[in-house]
């Protein structure tokens, strides 16, 4: 889904889903995730972003992103597609890797931040894929809540 026409992004926490195509189970090792660790790397250099927030699953990802600018389409596009082109080089993937377009949705609050921040973390939980929270490595669970941590330069904590 591209953004909507006419709004300025710019400043605003938004809570991005893309999924992979056809629901492909393709980010569930630690070397195919680190495929969005360098390209969240790559594309934050190119634009002037912080992710608040994620949780990366094995067949889609979610970000909470706030960019200074009002580039949230071109983010997510540079994003997927340096991602998707990585992959394709290493012969990882032989065909599509993202299904077209993302979810979006402007966090409206401090108890809307919290409730996504939340529902994020807890997917790896209600997905069976661990036993708690905690446990699940690939997300910014441990940056908010485990202290030694240190910060990817995309990711920035905020109070919550």
């Amino acid at each position: 889904m591209p953004t909507l026409k006419g709004f300025d992004y710019s400043n605003q926490a938004v809570y991005i889903t893309t999924k992979t195509w056809r629901n492909q189970q393709i980010f569930s090792s630690d070397y195919s995730v680190n495929f969005i660790y360098e390209g969240l790397n790559q594309i934050s250099n190119k634009y002037d972003f912080k992710i608040v927030g994620f949780v990366i699953m094995p067949d889609h990802l979610h970000l909470i992103i706030v960019s200074q600018n009002n580039d949230l389409s071109n983010i997510m596009h540079d994003l997927k597609g340096k991602i998707a082109f990585d992959m394709l080089s290493q012969g990882i993937i032989e065909t599509k890797l993202w299904q077209k377009g993302f979810y979006d949705h402007v966090i409206r609050n401090k108890k809307d931040l919290t409730e996504k921040l939340n529902y994020m973390h807890k997917n790896p939980l209600r997905a069976g894929l661990v036993k708690e929270t905690a446990f699940y490595k690939y997300s910014s669970f441990r940056y908010y809540y485990e202290k030694g941590h240190k910060l990817p330069k995309w990711f920035e904590r905020i109070e919550i």
